[in-house]
């Protein structure tokens, strides 16, 4: 949808690129790690199911083993805890939606949080910056993956 919207090629090739470097991100963090075939299998169920409520009680008995099996096991391998790695995992994909365009209420409701407050918090506390501050003032927050913008965007040949 974001990339119909664009006119120019520059504004096209950014949304193409910022694709390529989720994706890569995402790729190089699964691929190059040797998790166990749970761990494994519990992150692809993740990725899988973003757009839905996800709970550590339904994910241990869709792999039938135990909450605390499943938990200690996540957590010895990865570092984080299912619930943190289920709301980084949303949290990524809440900044595209948010970069696309999408209401903030939009997102948590994409997203299946149980309320906006609930969402803006843990977005802020993964990003340290509101959902609606990272909306606003991307080129604040991260401007090597922004298109230069404005009279002198031509000349410029440093970015």
């Amino acid at each position: 949808r974001l990339l119909e919207e664009k006119e120019k090629l520059m504004d096209v090739l950014y949304v193409r690129d910022c694709a390529i470097i989720h994706f890569t991100e995402l790729m190089h963090n699964y691929i190059n790690k040797n998790f166990s075939p749970l761990v494994k299998s519990a992150m692809q169920h993740i990725g899988l199911n973003l757009y839905s409520v996800l709970k550590v009680k339904d994910l241990s008995k869709s792999f039938f083993v135990s909450e605390a099996t499943l938990c200690s096991r996540f957590k010895k391998e990865t570092g984080i805890s299912v619930i943190e790695y289920i709301h980084k995992r949303k949290i990524s994909e809440a900044k595209l939606l948010l970069r696309a365009g999408l209401p903030p209420t939009e997102v948590a409701a994409t997203l299946c949080y149980y309320d906006y407050a609930h969402f803006s918090h843990t977005f802020k506390k993964i990003t340290g910056v509101t959902p609606k501050s990272f909306q606003l003032h991307p080129q604040t927050l991260y401007p090597n993956f922004l298109p230069p913008t404005g009279p002198d965007a031509k000349h410029d040949k440093t970015r």
